[in-house]
């Protein structure tokens, strides 16, 4: 999604090793109400801020969210060697 600062991912997770979730592995297992749910809330939970909003709110793969989970931990990482900050 994108909002007044830029774009800004949010990655859809389950917890690991719980029996009652095992089967919700790809963005397809989740039951469309909750994704329409899910989708609704980011895309409306700025409305009541003045001057704020969101756009190009869409589901991606779990690959690309992998990746995105992938980059976010390079990113972190580089801000915590020595010399950044």
């Amino acid at each position: 999604m994108t909002d007044e600062k830029g774009g800004d991912d949010k990655v859809l997770c389950v917890p690991a090793g719980d029996p009652r979730q095992e089967n919700l592995r790809e963005l397809e297992d989740i039951p469309e109400f909750y994704r329409l749910e899910i989708h609704h809330f980011f895309s409306v939970y700025k409305a009541l801020e003045p001057g704020k909003g969101v756009r190009d709110t869409a589901w991606a793969d779990r690959t690309a969210a992998e990746a995105e989970v992938k980059a976010s931990r390079r990113r972190l990482q580089a801000t915590q060697e020595p010399g950044n900050g």
